[in-house]
């Protein structure tokens, strides 16, 4: 180095070369400037009571955190990690090239919420440690229709597809059309459309392909005369799209009601002097001890230990799906374990009995509860009445090819299920077909609860 700016001199054996040096990476850069004008912006929004040296008197690789590479030159790299940060994380972020490789904020005390569009960076990781420390995902706005201009920011498409309007270009308005194959006179999906003011230009994003498509309101062919500016914000909307993430398990899934009732039902007798925060205003994935999974979703794991619990053991857990795994070691229970929970793989709880099992009467309208056949010899079956559903009658008869077995029969009419006395298997279903539809999926979903919890009886 010569010593002098912006060249360096170089020999080999009595050659002496110079050579002109790259100037340090600049916001005056054409391929930099919008990276600048992302960070420039978002930098008193993300240090808060921090700081951050970033500003267009300093080379951009020297700003904290910012890695530049590439050619052209781009911001590839953005590591906030432990700097004292203590503001808010700005949606502008989101901005950043596709090419950013790490974006790490973690190890600072952020207040509001994490922008949505920010899925979009590679930081899944970082973005999920945050959420962690209370950080909630930052609302999405329903994306208006009618022809109402659109305000930059990201929006929500009818459940289906989340998309980033950016905030320099025309403006544009949206709408949702059905569109029909070519072939075919039949409807085949739904487009989501973006037109601007000036009707320039159009795109359209298949909602739940994502396919792309462009055209022209005049009917003339896209991209012949329509702006440059108009195309880069297509090219934006359509890199940015991508499908909406699912929304928190709800007690308003139809799969999910019966689950959070039985929870709901379940939770102050467990509970007793512990606290546990089940609550239909609480996502299901969110209440203590509680995993949601499956499709449909469902309540498959319940894990209470050690969690100051000082109630009782409702027999309603039994209720929740058959896959369910059960922990509730490490409390205080008192009372017995409910033996409908056996169906739930439970582990005995210390010191806790099982519960004893009625015997069923015969001919007598049953309640809700766990019964046990009274066979005279051998093991007999354990089934469960359901609390809901018609109330039905037991009677103990003598069918021609299966032996002894109970029969239930409901009070609404000549219909039947019967079991076998020693093992609960079902021999035989019957069901007056001048039933209306409604009653025979009542009585069929009572015959499937209780023909489900059949099992033999412990010795």
């Amino acid at each position: 180095d010569d010593g002098l700016s912006g060249t360096g001199r170089y020999r080999y054996g009595d050659v002496v070369l110079t050579l002109a040096l790259p100037p340090p990476p600049s916001c005056a850069e054409p391929s930099l400037a919008p990276d600048c004008a992302v960070l420039l912006a978002a930098r008193d929004a993300l240090a808060g009571d921090g700081a951050l040296n970033w500003s267009t008197a300093v080379p951009v690789t020297e700003w904290d955190g910012v890695t530049v590479s590439g050619t052209p030159r781009r911001v590839t790299a953005l590591d906030l990690r432990d700097r004292g940060l203590t503001g808010t994380i700005p949606p502008g972020l989101g901005s950043l090239p596709p090419t950013l490789a790490t974006v790490y904020l973690g190890g600072n005390a952020f207040t509001g919420c994490v922008p949505e569009r920010l899925r979009l960076a590679r930081m899944a990781r970082d973005l999920w440690a945050l959420r962690e420390r209370g950080l909630p995902w930052c609302p999405v706005a329903a994306m208006p229709s009618g022809g109402v201009p659109l305000a930059p920011g990201t929006y929500q498409v009818r459940g289906t597809l989340i998309v980033d309007i950016p905030a320099t270009g025309p403006r544009l308005i949206f709408s949702s059309t059905i569109y029909s194959d070519s072939d075919s006179d039949t409807e085949s999906g739904i487009a989501h459309c973006f037109t601007d003011l000036a009707k320039q230009g159009g795109l359209c994003l298949d909602a739940y392909l994502l396919t792309p498509s462009r055209f022209r309101p005049d009917g003339a062919v896209p991209g012949t005369d329509a702006s440059s500016v108009l195309d880069a914000v297509f090219d934006q909307i359509v890199a940015t799209a991508r499908p909406a993430p699912p929304s928190p398990p709800s007690c308003a899934e139809p799969s999910l009601a019966p689950d959070c009732a039985v929870l709901l039902a379940a939770r102050d007798v467990l509970a007793g002097d512990g606290v546990l925060n089940w609550s239909a205003d609480v996502p299901v994935a969110e209440w203590d001890g509680v995993t949601v999974s499956g499709t449909p979703r469902r309540v498959t794991g319940l894990d209470l230990r050690n969690r100051g619990l000082t109630g009782t053991i409702p027999p309603e857990l039994g209720s929740l799906p058959p896959t369910l795994s059960i922990y509730l070691t490490g409390n205080a229970f008192t009372g017995c374990i409910p033996e409908r929970l056996r169906l739930a793989r439970i582990v005995r709880e210390h010191g806790l009995d099982w519960c004893p099992v009625a015997t069923i009467p015969s001919a007598t309208v049953l309640s809700a509860g766990t019964y046990q056949f009274d066979v005279p010899h051998g093991m007999g079956a354990i089934i469960d009445i359901p609390g809901a559903g018609p109330q039905i009658a037991l009677t103990r008869q003598v069918l021609d090819d299966t032996g002894i077995s109970y029969c239930f029969t409901t009070s609404v009419g000549e219909n039947r299920l019967c079991l076998d006395e020693a093992s609960g298997v079902e021999t035989l279903r019957w069901i007056d077909p001048d039933f209306t539809d409604d009653t025979v999926k009542a009585v069929n979903a009572l015959f499937d609860a209780i023909a489900a919890s059949a099992r033999r009886a412990p010795r």
